[in-house]
């Protein structure tokens, strides 16, 4: 934690976590996600480590403005899941995102590391 990772590394963290978030989300279906508070909690909680590298490299300007309109909200994500209750978070909403914001972000994460 001494050191401010490089944009690189930050795009190498965010790749990960998005895998990662994928093949969590890949052990059920919504009806899982809905009747299996555990699986909730296992998808919902791997925002996290997907949205934090995220919203550092838009608040250090560590990408350009596309990839700033492509990850619009993933702060928000960060914030909501670190801030609010429990039964205040909108579960819905983050599986809902899986198949909307992920492949549009990891492609973006994909161009941006062989575009350096």
């Amino acid at each position: 934690m001494g050191r401010e990772l490089s944009r690189h590394e930050l795009l190498v963290e965010a790749a990960s976590a998005a895998e990662a978030l994928r093949a969590v989300s890949s052990f059920g279906d919504r009806r899982r996600y809905d009747d299996d508070r555990v699986f909730r909690y296992a998808a919902a909680f791997a925002w996290p480590r997907f949205t934090e590298p995220l919203c550092r490299l838009i608040t250090g300007r560590l990408v350009g403005d596309d990839a700033r309109r492509t990850w619009a909200g993933m702060c928000d994500i960060r914030n909501m899941l670190a801030h609010e209750r429990d039964q205040d978070i909108d579960f819905a909403m983050l599986w809902a995102l899986l198949g909307e914001r992920l492949p549009r972000t990891e492609a973006q994460l994909d161009w941006l590391m062989v575009d350096g």
